[in-house]
Parts: structure tokens; sequence; C-alpha cells
């Protein structure tokens, strides 16, 4: 029951969240310099998870984590519903600041959630309960990029920053009804119970170099979509990568959803679909195979990682796995308008592959990674 629950409270914030992005896609990029319109959406869309994320990490293993999706949910509502005053009077800027601060609270219920799912799912279960988030997540994507896209070029974006805080209130009212979660038990001096090992640093980790592609690829798919017609063409190309996601909670082996190998197979998948779709100029079908990539990435990475951090760590683990990933994000975008602007866009999607090798190279060495060793001293 506990799980149903958060599935559900879970898929309701996620459908709001990509009501939203489409429509804070549309209104930067009305305001002209389209590829940096861009980049400056992607980066608020995930900059403020690498801010926030040691302070949520360490918060999600120190309160109770129900209370903590309750709270973060209210107030991520508050601020949507506030950029709906601001886009009605077209103040761009104060929206994507707006932006900002909601999605900086997204890495409070992303923590909280995260580290709360062994909670209510035994270790056996741990797989599966990914697989069907992965599913959840994917219908929720399709569903909120095609509304977004529809309601946006229809009825404008502040009626979809509208329909988001509304997600909001109800996603809180669904983690409300979840069972207590208070954090375990700690020192008497007040030490962290549990440490951070590097096997739990690697697998928080996992994400990044489809992180990377990802984050280029989001740039490539808007500069694709051209100014014409943004809204609905956006949203077609990501309900494809969101169709791939989804076939990855059904078709991704089992044996590798919990394993170093079905990490390292997802990330060789995910990056493929992001070179096919930049080299053949957005086509769909290589939009399918990316979300193939990325869906079995983050399920096997979330498997792996919940299973090998202990819950007293867990919260601090997430953290690193979220900021992690939302850099990775900023970097492989931020990366592919600068190789855009300085040599054209032709070459401008291989600047993200290239990252994105270079750190799964990186990755794949027993070297500690110096990101993680950061984070986890700030959490």
């Amino acid at each position: 029951m506990g799980f149903r629950r958060l599935l559900v409270a879970d898929a309701v914030s996620s459908l709001g969240d990509w009501l939203t992005y489409v429509g804070i896609s549309v209104l930067a990029i009305g305001q002209g310099q389209h590829g940096l319109a861009l980049a400056v959406v992607l980066v608020a869309h995930t900059l403020p998870r690498v801010v926030c994320a040691p302070f949520a990490g360490a918060l999600a293993d120190r309160v109770d984590r129900r209370a903590m999706l309750v709270v973060a949910s209210v107030a991520r509502g508050v601020a949507a519903l506030a950029m709906v005053a601001a886009a009605i009077a077209g103040e761009l800027w104060v929206v994507q600041g707006l932006h900002l601060g909601r999605m900086a609270l997204g890495a409070f219920t992303d923590a909280a959630a995260r580290a709360a799912l062994p909670r209510v799912v035994p270790a056996s279960g741990l797989a599966r309960a990914n697989a069907l988030l992965g599913i959840s997540w994917s219908a929720t994507f399709v569903l909120g990029i095609a509304a977004g896209g529809a309601v946006t070029a229809w009825w404008g974006v502040a009626i979809a920053f509208a329909a988001d805080a509304v997600t909001f209130f109800v996603a809180a009212l669904a983690f409300a009804r979840l069972p207590a979660m208070p954090p375990g038990a700690r020192r008497a001096d007040g030490a962290r119970a549990e440490a951070l090992s590097p096997a739990v640093r690697r697998a928080a980790l996992a994400k990044v170099p489809v992180s990377i592609a990802t984050g280029a690829g989001w740039i490539v798919l808007g500069l694709a979509a051209g100014p014409v017609g943004t809204a609905l063409a956006i949203g077609s190309a990501h309900v494809a990568r969101a169709t791939g996601n989804g076939l990855a909670s059904l078709l991704w082996p089992r044996r590798w959803r919990a394993s170093s190998l079905g990490v390292h197979a997802s990330t060789a998948v995910g990056i493929a679909g992001v070179v096919g779709f930049c080299a053949s100029g957005g086509a769909l079908a290589w939009a399918v195979v990316w979300g193939l990539g990325v869906g079995a990435n983050w399920m096997t990475a979330a498997t792996v990682l919940q299973t090998t951090a202990p819950d007293g760590a867990l919260g601090r683990a997430v953290a690193i796995d979220v900021a992690a990933q939302a850099l990775a994000q900023c970097l492989g975008g931020v990366a592919v308008v600068l190789v855009a602007a300085a040599w054209g866009p032709a070459l401008a999607g291989a600047a993200g592959i290239v990252l994105a090798l270079v750190a799964w190279l990186a990755l794949a060495t027993p070297a500690p990674a110096r990101y993680a060793d950061a984070v986890a001293d700030a959490a």
C-alpha cells in the first residue's frame, strides 16, 4: 500500500513538471535567442538540484521523510502559482527565477522519495519497484509533454503553470497518506552512524555519462524543432523518447536490473541513441532508442544504489545521484550551445557525445570521484 501511494504521488507531480517544461521553453523561445533560451531553460530545470541536493540528502537522513515530502510539495505548488501571475504579466525573468526556486525544492522531494522507497518495498522487490516507477514516469512524461504542448499552444503558458500547481497540492495529499518514516538512530556524539563507501559513491555517479548525453540531446531536440510550431514539435520528440523509456521497464533483461553490467550496457544504448538522434537531425526512431537507454540506466542505477547504500546514508547517497545527474545534464546542454554558437549546429551534438564518453571512461576507473566526496562532505 505504501508503494502505491508513493507511486501515485510521484506520478502526479511529474505530470505537472512536464506541463511546465514545454510552457517555459515556448515562453523563452518567444523572447528570441533560440539556442541560448533553450540552454537557460535546461539549466533552470536542472541546476538548482545541484545546489540543493547536499542539503536535501542530509535532511532526508535526519527528519521524517514523509513530512519532508509533504512540505516540499506544498512549497512547490505555491511557487507554481506565483509563476502563473508572472506569466500573465509577461515577466520572463521572474518566471525563470520562480522556476529556479521550484526546481530547487524538487531536490528535497527527490531525495526524500528515493530514500523512502526501501522503507515501503523489501530489498527483493526494489528492482521491480524501480521498473514500475520507470513505466509510471514514462506514462506521465508522455501525458505531461503532450498535454503541455497542446495546452501551451491552445490556451497559453499560464494555464499550463496553473495545472502544474494543482498537481503539487494533489501529490502532497498522497504523500501525507504514507506511513511515518522517522530517521534511524544516531550515535550519542551526533556523528553519522553510516558512512558513504566508495561502492556507494560509484553507484551514485552511474547516471552521469548518459545524463551528459541527454543534456546535449535536449538542446539538439529544441534546435531541430525550430521556432515554428515549437510546442507541438518539442512535445512529439519528447513523447518518442518517453516511449523508449517505458519500453526499457518492460524489455530490459531482469538479470541486468541490479548489476554493474546493466549500468554499462544501458549507458552504451543511451549514448548510441543520442548519437543517432543528433546525426539524423532529430529522427523520432532514434529518440526511442535514446529513451530506452536512459530508462534502463535510471532503473538499473537506482536499484544498485538502493541495495548498496545503508538506510542511514541513503539520503546523502541519493543527493550525490541527483546532483551529479543534474550537473551532467547542464554540462551537456551548455556544451552544445557553445559549440553551436562557435562552429554551427552540425558539430554541436558531437560536443556532448565526447563529454559523455570521457565521463564514462573516467567513471570506469577505480579512483574515487571528487564530486561525490564534495557532496558527501557538504551533507
